[in-house]
């Protein structure tokens, strides 16, 4: 091999790390240019070596071996066209260890190729036995430049999680309906025309349109999916707009997305490692969410409506047949849900729900297999919101009028009178307690009787004082603020005069419906704890 004449592949990379945050080279001796010079002058003083060729990896990191013009190196070199290598230092060729080893110890052996680190004096023909000594060097130069890439990757997610919960967004990409505040990249703002899709959508949803129905008329409506009309708006989307066309993910993850309530939920996915660019999902209680950190498009009742609905499910099917009582019917015997059967007759169809679960299982659980007429549970329930609805009213007009009192009498309370009175009584325990030592030493008491007496106030002093404690929560508990703006009497003061049961109305209003028998049925409402605590809080201060 001394008459041999090495054709060599003059390797460069760069990656984002070698940069600052204002795009510059970090380490001058880094940039392509100096590695270009330094990989040129030491060609020169090689008569042995003449240059093929340079591959430039510029952004690129090295801890993996899957880089363009590395990539490319490597194919010339299986073509015969390269037979050295020669790089600044082993950093710039590689910064993965096992990786490092399989090209450096077993790849460019077995090709014949010769491999080269001018600042490193690395100079290793193919066939040549490397020493101990320059195992050793390999490992210590590899184990460090792993630690670099696994310590620079660390404080870079480290970094964007502090960001994440300090409310900023980081994402390449704006959720659809938002785009990014042009005097801060990091903060989110309403893109006025996706945003009115955005309404649309939910509106449709929590209307009782399906997901389906939803995505067949947004492209009947010619409607551009997000990908396309960011597209349209000369954003960058890179391959991803294939066809413009809805699909159900993409309506249900609206749907589903907390940043149309002004909330940001990042970090969902992660990568296994900084060797491996594959990600996993990250556990939902994982995740870093922050509340009001932009303009919301949706309020959260609105969204939370939606959330119940995919919940509840039984949206409209492709024919618009409704099943109003989907997921909301429940069996009184066996606690299980109900399904809707339908009898045909000349004289019309007989829409019923009943417990199958005896049916479903092969046994005996379900003793009273209830059943009850979708007609009948439909007036029942109905009746039952709008008598709930008059007694929201009825309530609002009470607080408003205890209220008022309560300002008029400024706050006399019977629980402020009673806390008064504890108060009294214990000034008085503590002024008897310190009369004590008088009397003994005076001789009304004996000692005996002093320590007895000083025990009996000392309890006596301890109640009082947990009795004002308990008082003075009482009464902040019972004040104007607690009672007002009350969740029960917002939601149902409202469908006092509907004539007909909707499915955004039961999911507003209702958690489930129990059915004992025809005769007998149980409709648990939401807020119904809010609507238990109103009446205790009036009745206390009524006192």
């Amino acid at each position: 091999m001394n008459n041999k004449t090495w054709r060599a592949a003059l390797y460069i990379r760069l990656s984002r790390e070698d940069y600052d945050a204002k795009n510059n080279i970090k380490e001058a001796s880094d940039s392509v240019t100096a590695q270009s010079r330094i990989l040129s002058d030491f060609v020169k003083t090689k008569e042995d070596i003449t240059t093929v060729g340079y591959y430039i990896d510029d952004g690129v990191s090295g801890s993996t071996s899957d880089r363009p013009e590395f990539n490319r190196m490597i194919a010339d070199i299986e073509r015969g066209l390269i037979d050295c290598v020669i790089c600044k230092d082993s950093t710039r060729f590689m910064r993965n260890q096992a990786e490092s080893i399989r090209y450096r110890d077993e790849f460019f052996p077995a090709k014949g190729v010769r491999y080269i680190c001018v600042i490193d004096g690395i100079d290793r023909l193919p066939y040549q036995q490397k020493q101990i000594g320059e195992f050793l060097s390999d490992s210590i130069k590899d184990v460090f430049a792993e630690y670099y890439i696994a310590e620079g990757s660390a404080k870079i997610r480290n970094s964007l999680d502090n960001r994440r919960k300090n409310g900023l967004f980081i994402g390449s990409h704006t959720p659809y309906g938002y785009k990014k505040d042009p005097n801060n990249k990091n903060k989110l703002i309403v893109d006025e025309e996706a945003a009115e899709v955005v309404k649309q959508i939910f509106k449709w949803f929590v209307g009782g349109m399906s997901v389906s129905n939803i995505v067949r008329k947004l492209n009947q409506l010619g409607v551009s999916n997000p990908t396309f009309y960011k597209k349209e708006k000369g954003i960058n989307v890179g391959n991803k707009a294939t066809n413009n066309v809805w699909y159900n993910k993409t309506v249900n993850d609206i749907l589903k997305n907390e940043v149309y309530i002004g909330n940001l939920v990042q970090g969902k996915n992660k990568k296994l490692s900084y060797k491996i660019k594959k990600c996993y999902a990250v556990p939902k209680e994982e995740q870093i969410r922050v509340e009001n950190t932009h303009e919301a498009i949706i309020d959260k009742s609105t969204f939370e409506s939606a959330q119940s609905m995919f919940q509840k499910g039984g949206h409209s099917s492709s024919k618009n047949n409704t099943d109003l009582f989907s997921g909301f019917i429940v069996c009184g015997d066996c606690g299980r849900k109900m399904s809707l059967k339908t009898n045909n007759h000349s004289y019309g169809d007989y829409r019923y729900y009943r417990c199958v679960t005896n049916s479903k299982v092969g046994l005996d659980i379900c003793t009273k297999k209830p059943s009850i007429r979708v007609d009948a549970l439909e007036k029942a329930v109905l009746n039952y919101i709008q008598n709930m609805a008059k007694i929201a009213v009825d309530l609002e007009t009470a607080i408003k009028e205890l209220n008022s009192k309560a300002n008029e009498n400024n706050g006399s309370s019977s629980l402020k009178r009673s806390l008064k009175k504890r108060e009294d009584d214990l000034a008085k325990a503590e002024k008897e307690k310190m009369e004590l030592f008088s009397s003994l030493s005076e001789g009304i008491l004996t000692k005996e009787e002093y320590f007895e007496h000083k025990e009996f106030y000392n309890q006596k002093i301890e109640d009082l004082k947990a009795a004002i404690e308990q008082t003075r929560k009482d009464i902040d508990s019972v004040s104007a603020e607690d009672i007002e703006n009350n969740e029960f009497v917002e939601h149902f003061k409202k469908y006092g005069k509907v004539d007909k049961l909707t499915r955004p109305m039961l999911n507003e209003l209702v958690d489930s419906i129990v059915i004992f028998d025809r005769n007998n049925i149980e409709i648990n409402f939401k807020f119904q704890d809010v609507f238990q605590n109103t009446i205790a809080l009036l009745e206390a201060r009524e006192q």
